[in-house]
């Protein structure tokens, strides 16, 4: 929440929302409640990912799996909400 405390100091306006990447209707609602605070998007940071850690081949597939959807869909499936 760095970003957010400076974007405040500066007298910026923000909307901070945490919110779950991989679900594609957490997203849209995250729209809608952009749309509704303010209905001009002047900058989206489209910043999604967690590290995975461990081996690519001998690492659990599940978190593999994890790491990519998170990093993969969540970038993918906020471009295409907003």
């Amino acid at each position: 929440m760095k970003v957010v405390r400076l974007i405040r100091v500066m007298s910026m306006k923000s909307l901070p929302i945490v919110h779950a990447l991989r679900e594609e209707a957490a997203l849209v609602a995250f729209r809608e409640a952009v749309a509704a605070w303010r209905p001009h998007v002047n900058l989206l940071c489209n910043i999604a990912g967690i590290g995975g850690g461990g081996s690519f081949v001998a690492g659990p597939r599940e978190e593999w799996e994890r790491t990519f959807e998170t990093s993969w869909l969540g970038v993918y499936y906020s471009t295409r909400a907003f």
